[in-house]
């Protein structure tokens, strides 16, 4: 299987691409490294099966182009800081609204079929309900659990085309 992991340069997106590397996937790692690191690859970047794209989800042309070819995509990059939405709220936007945007419209262009997308217990605000159903409706309370939520009903919608 040919796989793209957004974010896979982080402490979480390294763990994912080392097991998809074991288990003979083909692996495009397309991250920014604003809050990832080569280092986290270091043992896999001499792996003939790992490709790293540095990259912002933001650029169109380069995501279409890493995204040729790929079947699954995992969906891990998205803004780190959760309390920097305050001081800047467009980051969240741009980052984790806008960018799934990005992942989702290459997605379609280069008929990748399939998402797995890491989402957030923020998309439930502050529940009063333990434990959170996924029914819950919940009251927004971070410009990034917003986002998060959006990108869900984004990925959502896309997945009735």
């Amino acid at each position: 299987m040919r796989t793209l992991v957004t974010g896979g340069a982080g402490f979480i997106g390294s763990h994912l691409v080392d097991e998809l590397v074991r288990r003979d996937n083909q692996v495009i790692v397309y991250d920014n490294l604003s809050t990832g690191f080569k280092t986290h690859l270091k043992t896999l970047l001499s792996n003939n099966r790992i490709t790293l794209v540095e990259g912002e989800l933001l650029d169109e042309e380069r995501l279409n182009a890493a995204m040729k070819g790929v079947d699954t995509v995992f969906h891990l990059a998205a803004n780190a800081d959760v309390r920097g939405g305050k001081s800047n709220t467009r980051v969240d936007l741009e980052q984790n609204i806008i960018g799934t945007h990005r992942v989702l419209e290459a997605m379609r262009i280069n008929g990748a079929s399939r998402i797995v997308f890491t989402s957030s217990a923020t998309v439930y605000g502050e529940p009063d309900v333990f434990p959170t159903p996924e029914s819950y409706a919940p009251t927004q309370t971070s410009i990034y659990g917003a986002s998060k939520l959006a990108a869900e009903a984004m990925i959502q919608a896309y997945g009735e085309y």
